[in-house]
């Protein structure tokens, strides 16, 4: 009986901790998705269009390409744990 009621425990506590993890699964997908595509993309995006422009605006991807640099680091040290 003892043990009965500590399965049920366990169990429950499985569950628990099941449901946490789904949800923080979930927010970093979302937070995943809306960094690739409202950060880098439109950076990459427009840098892209500045190739097609004749002559190419060098100095414009350049610019795009620093800002998408700068966005992916920031978004390393977050998944670091160093930025909140």
């Amino acid at each position: 009986m003892k043990k009965d009621i500590e399965i049920a425990a366990l169990k429950k506590k499985i569950e628990q901790l099941q449901a946490i993890h789904w949800h923080e699964k979930n927010e970093l997908k979302g937070r995943s998705r809306v960094f690739l595509e409202y950060k880098l993309s439109p950076l990459l995006e427009s840098a892209y269009e500045y190739t097609e422009i004749e002559p190419p605006k060098k100095n414009m991807i350049l610019e795009r390409l620093e800002m998408v640099k700068i966005n992916i680091e920031r978004e390393v040290e977050w998944l670091r744990g160093e930025q909140a």
